[in-house]
């Protein structure tokens, strides 16, 4: 299936499969999204490819947090004015209920 708006990259970063699952599911329908699985492999992506908006668990469950994460980006000049988003597990689980309804 395409994604409804195919030109919209959105980096995912979460390192929970079952919420990467669940993100990818409903995301992946919308936009053309691209997962890394923690702050290192985030970074990394983003010096490579231009995303859009970027959506960051705060817990991430390695070496580095969400909020790190978003600090490192911020230094970076092509994501000084970004969109970036932050969202823990329980704002995600509330998604999925509604969802479900």
């Amino acid at each position: 299936m395409m994604a409804e708006y195919p030109n919209l990259r959105v980096l995912l970063v979460e390192s929970d499969e079952v919420s990467i699952f669940v993100m990818e599911k409903i995301l992946g329908k919308k936009f053309h999204l691209t997962v890394a699985r923690n702050g290192v492999e985030a970074l990394h992506l983003a010096k490579r490819k231009i995303f859009d908006a970027v959506l960051i668990e705060i817990r991430l469950s390695h070496n580095t947090d969400g909020i790190e994460v978003m600090e490192e980006f911020r230094k970076d000049c092509i994501y000084h004015s970004a969109q970036i988003w932050a969202y823990t597990e329980v704002h995600l689980q509330k998604m999925n209920r509604i969802l479900k309804n």
